[in-house]
């Protein structure tokens, strides 16, 4: 699959596997938007690649997630790739 000159959004982005995937599209050439609800991990990607377009996002918020998705399509003009990556705990509770 041919993925250079697309356009990805990866919330959960800002580290761990969501990271790794934004290194390897940009290296691909991909133009990323990186989408996590941690602010300084954010802050650390912006000095890792000048490439990344970075935006601070609730997954569990209806209200952020629209946002996100203004943000990418306005920003990159569409969106073709989404990694949906963001881990969200459910309360527990006894059963």
């Amino acid at each position: 699959m041919q993925i250079e000159g697309k356009r990805a959004v990866i919330t959960g982005g800002a580290s761990g596997i969501g990271l790794a995937i934004a290194h390897r599209l940009v290296a691909a050439g991909c133009s990323v938007v990186i989408a996590d609800i941690d602010t300084a991990a954010l802050q650390r990607c912006s000095t890792e690649h000048a490439d990344f377009l970075l935006y601070e996002c609730d997954v569990t918020k209806r209200e952020s997630l629209e946002a996100l998705a203004d943000f990418a399509w306005s920003t990159l003009g569409g969106v073709d790739l989404v990694f949906a990556n963001a881990g969200v705990g459910l309360p527990l509770k006894p059963l």
